[in-house]
């Protein structure tokens, strides 16, 4: 995420890391596979507008959907930091 991987710190960075790692390249500035830039999204969970949209990358990484077939996928624990920071944050938020 632009705002993820470049701006202040308001997620953790190991989060970040994996965002860049396994998300940028289809999804960011220069590609924007599917139509979706993850690069765009908020670095937190400030409004319903981007916890809806946290939640649905977060759909997609439980579904086992993203990253897709033929890319290295998410290790077990990866997919739980994901989603407890959608979660926590999510919950924060309310």
């Amino acid at each position: 995420l632009l705002a993820l991987a470049a701006g202040p710190p308001r997620t953790h960075p190991p989060l970040r890391a994996l965002v860049e790692r396994h998300c940028v390249a289809c999804h960011g500035e220069r590609r924007a596979q599917g139509g979706f830039r993850i690069d765009t999204l908020p670095d937190s969970l400030a409004g319903p507008a981007a916890r809806e949209r946290w939640h649905a990358v977060l759909r997609r990484v439980e579904a086992g959907e993203m990253p897709p077939e033929g890319r290295k996928p998410l290790a077990e624990g990866e997919k739980r930091a994901v989603a407890a920071w959608v979660r926590d944050g999510a919950m924060a938020q309310r």
